[in-house]
């Protein structure tokens, strides 16, 4: 049993003979707003109903539902996009609900194809207060310690490893509230990832940025780069799958800047992907590394996204903006805060800045902080020198 946040990077290495593939099934959950077109519908419980597969390569998944009590639309939210998917209002405007305190509706999917899937659950009612689940694979009673976290008016993306023969179940646990569950997207991901994104600036050709691999990979997968310009600074190696900087120009990787490439995964039985990545090049040679932070989607001007500490202890440290979106953010005290709010605190927006940390002595690190817009916020502590 195997759960991560959609936010943190899955690193796959498979070697396997078969082809592999994408599997995506849409989970509507009450018809009182009307059926989504092409998506599974339910509004009451079912055993073992066999679900659609919109890719159509897994055609012997089903579906148990046990402990709905009924189903509603009030105050409904409209249309929306969960995972990169589209969520017609047919399927977002209503839920079904139970008022069974603490757990009570439980989904159990079988048969799915074994591998890496985004598991995402929605709700669409404006005017709910909380909604939560859990959500593991295995046997009933496998239950985790932690849940979904809130989808209510929302939705909550994550990331499960199937093994094969187990189910996949999904528990609500918010009875006796107002408002309940949308319904699910079940994604198989064919996405290409990158380890790392990080590169010292003119360093020789050759050095290493990270590993990339493709979900869909099998043991000829090649990877190739696009034809931009940025792209010609860079090139996965055959073996290995390595990303290194690769000078193959007069423009050489320049510090402070970004360079958007795009990598192509082709694994020779009819998948192909294509992804593009940010890469950011420093002149510092003290650690280089990447982190995640979040800001609530309500949040205005002067907002801290998180707070910097200096790992050392040093307590004289100028801290500053080099390079990203200097614009939408900026520096107070030892505080990375919002700026600009109006323009860019949408729930789901991605931002990327660099912060610099200089000590009396001249020294100084850099790191690229990638700020994701939330529905709460987790309240970030950055360790940067």
């Amino acid at each position: 049993m195997n759960i991560y946040s959609i936010t943190i990077i899955i690193i796959l290495s498979m070697v396997i003979n078969t082809t592999i593939e994408a599997n995506e099934f849409l989970i509507d959950l009450s018809d009182n707003s009307g059926s989504a077109t092409s998506w599974n519908t339910f509004s009451s419980d079912v055993t073992d109903s066999p679900l659609t597969d919109q890719d159509g390569n897994d055609n012997d998944v089903t579906l148990t539902i046990t402990g709905i009590q009924g189903d509603n639309n009030p105050n409904p939210a409209g249309a929306t996009t969960v995972d990169g998917i589209t969520v017609p209002l047919e399927a977002n405007n209503d839920y079904v609900w139970s008022s069974v305190d603490p757990a009570n509706i439980l989904f159990e999917f079988k048969n799915l194809d074994p591998g890496y899937y985004n598991i995402s659950v929605f709700a669409g009612r404006t005017d709910d207060a909380t909604q939560e689940g859990i959500l593991w694979s295995g046997v009933l009673g496998d239950e985790p310690a932690t849940n979904t976290g809130d989808y209510a008016n929302s939705s909550q993306t994550l990331v499960i490893n199937i093994s094969s023969g187990d189910s996949l179940y999904f528990r609500t646990m918010k009875g006796n509230d107002a408002g309940g569950t949308s319904g699910f997207i079940l994604r198989r991901p064919s996405d290409v990832r990158l380890s790392g994104n990080i590169i010292i600036s003119n360093s020789p050709i050759g050095t290493f940025i990270g590993n990339v691999t493709y979900d869909l990979s099998l043991s000829n997968t090649s990877y190739n780069m696009g034809s931009s310009a940025d792209n010609l600074l860079f090139q996965v190696l055959p073996t290995g799958n390595a990303l290194i900087g690769e000078i193959r120009s007069k423009s050489f990787l320049s510090s402070g800047n970004f360079y958007d490439i795009t990598i192509s995964a082709n694994n020779n039985s009819g998948n192909t992907k294509n992804s593009n990545f940010m890469i950011g090049a420093t002149t510092t040679t003290g650690p280089q590394y990447t982190i995640d932070a979040d800001v609530k989607n309500n949040a205005t001007n002067g907002v801290v996204i998180a707070t910097l500490v200096s790992q050392s202890g040093a307590s004289e440290i100028n801290y500053s903006l080099t390079y990203g979106r200097t614009d939408l953010m900026a520096i107070s005290g030892n505080n990375l805060v919002v700026s600009n709010a109006s323009s860019w605190i949408t729930l789901n927006a991605e931002k990327y800045v660099t912060i610099k940390a200089t000590d009396a002595f001249g020294n100084s690190t850099s790191i690229v902080v990638k700020v994701t817009v939330k529905k709460a916020s987790s309240g970030t502590i950055i360790r940067i020198d």
